[in-house]
């Protein structure tokens, strides 16, 4: 599972499209074979002088389903989408201006997911205290229930193991 730069780092390529160091770079871990584009940076470019920090930049991003069906509010800092073109790639769900935000795909015997925002931070109380002094964190608490329930659906496609029994699928 790539979850933000992690999905950057596993495609075949990548573009930066808003106050980006490097417009186009190479993936370095090649499972994902397409274009992977964001506004972000990663690396040590992140953050840049006179550009504004991880706390700066979070939003409560809220994503659909492919029948459109919301799947809640997600911690977004500034992660890509997928352009998804080979029929084994499969789009999770969607950001609401309709770019895909996960993908999976198959990869040798197994399948990889890739996120544009991070399905693992689920706000709760049990949240980082940082998260819980974001001025998004209140928004993003109250779609904790959905951030599970897709958290554990995509540990469940992507074969990694949970402590609790996992839901059938989205």
């Amino acid at each position: 599972m790539g979850i933000c730069a992690g999905a950057i780092v596993a495609s075949t390529q990548f573009r930066f499209t808003k106050n980006a160091p490097s417009p186009l770079g190479q993936g370095w871990l090649n499972l994902y074979e397409e274009m992977t584009s964001g506004p972000g940076c990663i690396g040590e470019n992140y953050p840049l002088a006179g550009r504004p920090t991880w706390q700066e930049t979070v939003r409560a991003c809220e994503l659909k389903d492919q029948n459109k069906t919301s799947l809640g509010k997600f911690f977004w800092d500034l992660g890509p989408h997928f352009n998804p073109k080979h029929p084994k790639q499969t789009v999770v769900a969607n950001y609401l201006e309709g770019q895909p935000a996960i993908v999976s795909t198959q990869y040798g015997c197994g399948s990889v997911v890739l996120s544009g925002v991070h399905p693992e931070i689920v706000c709760g109380s049990s949240c980082h205290p940082e998260i819980q002094q974001l001025p998004v964190f209140e928004e993003l608490s109250k779609s904790r229930k959905q951030q599970e329930t897709v958290f554990t659906s995509l540990c469940t496609h992507a074969r990694l193991p949970l402590k609790d029994s996992p839901p059938e699928s989205l």
